[in-house]
């Protein structure tokens, strides 16, 4: 068995390598690593994967993904987000997974964050000396449709089987409440308002003159590099796929920058990601002059949920979810649900109580 540490320009080798094309199982897509490559805050010496083969097959993988967070006197603290850990079943009784992450933080200098994890892991990381005790964002999920076809299934063996039948289930239900519920635009956000989707050069003008004070300061140039190299496509190779453990392709998704343009300007801009019909809101930058930015946003975003006959919609952004609340939804379910954050305890600025995320932050804007 051998042990790879790649950073920028030896994953780029790697992936054109021999060795790649014949190992059985993949330790990273090829669109996951480009984008790793391209990440604008990636440095050239910083380890992207950690990874560990034996013969043609890959044993185990651990990804960092290099970010910057911002302290409240404008200092830059350089550090990654864990992402994408996977051992082979038959080999995780023989410490790989500790090998692994060892590798891993000595490579950062203890210098890692980790969020978007099954929640089998949190007592695991929850151990771990080197980060802060766990930090629990919360959000809330609305329902607009239902969708048990979508839901269920991944819970329970019995629901992959009858998943035709939870399909006409939700098309019968959906369709006796769309005759109740009014789910066009409202005239009145027509009158005042009106969207526009893609990525230009004027949302990206808007994005840098109104950034937000989260502690990653993501704008424009990661947005940049966020929607041309996403870690999941819709269509691609699908032998490649089938030998990699995360999601590569997915027909279902995709993502939108939507701009929210009043009186001719632009008063918000957001990035969406839609998967098997439901919606998230990685990235969400407002006027900051407007006092009516955030509730128009809301409103424009329920719109276009409605319009596109969306089953779902989370959202973790405070200030969204307050407007949100506030408007009428005609929703049939809505529950509150939780991201849980492990900060390193050496990313200082990550500590402090007042810190916030854009609900994209580390690797959720990617899935």
């Amino acid at each position: 068995m051998k042990t790879l540490s790649l950073n920028k320009e030896c994953l780029k080798e790697f992936i054109d390598s021999e060795e790649y094309s014949s190992l059985k199982n993949l330790p990273i897509s090829r669109i996951r690593a480009l984008s790793h490559i391209a990440n604008p805050r990636a440095n050239e010496d910083d380890i992207l994967l950690v990874a560990i083969i034996d013969s043609n097959k890959t044993i185990g993988y651990l990804g960092a993904l290099p970010d910057d967070c911002v302290d409240a006197n404008g200092m830059t603290t350089h550090f990654a987000w864990l992402s994408c850990f996977w051992v082979d079943k038959n080999y995780r009784e023989k410490n790989i997974a500790a090998e692994l992450f060892m590798v891993m933080m000595q490579a950062w200098s203890s210098r890692l964050a980790i969020t978007n994890i099954v929640p089998s892991l949190e007592n695991v990381y929850g151990k771990m000396k080197m980060f802060a005790p766990i930090r629990k964002i919360s959000g809330t999920r609305y329902y607009f449709r239902l969708n048990l076809a979508t839901i269920l299934p991944p819970k329970h063996k019995a629901f992959q089987i009858s998943k035709p039948i939870l399909s006409a289930f939700d098309f019968i239900f959906n369709g006796i409440c769309g005759i109740f519920k009014h789910s066009v635009v409202k005239a009145s956000m027509q009158d005042k308002s009106c969207l526009a989707t893609g990525w230009d050069n004027q949302a990206a003008e808007f994005i840098m003159n109104n950034p937000t004070d989260s502690i990653t300061r993501r704008g424009a140039e990661e947005l940049d590099w966020i929607l041309n190299y996403p870690w999941i496509k819709s269509s691609g190779d699908e032998n490649e796929a089938g030998k990699y453990f995360f999601s590569s392709l997915d027909s279902t998704f995709s993502q939108c920058v939507i701009k929210v343009i009043e009186n001719g300007c632009i008063v918000a801009v957001m990035l969406a990601n839609i998967r098997k019909n439901c919606v998230t809101v990685p990235y969400l930058f407002v006027d900051s002059l407007n006092q009516n930015a955030s509730r128009t946003a809301a409103e424009a975003l329920l719109n276009y949920c409605k319009s596109n006959k969306v089953d779902m919609l989370t959202v973790f952004n405070k200030n969204l979810q307050r407007e949100l609340d506030a408007l009428p939804k005609n929703t049939i379910h809505q529950k509150e649900v939780t991201r849980p954050y492990f900060l390193g305890k050496k990313v200082t600025p990550l500590l402090s109580e007042k810190v916030w995320f854009q609900d994209g932050d580390g690797d959720c804007v990617f899935c």
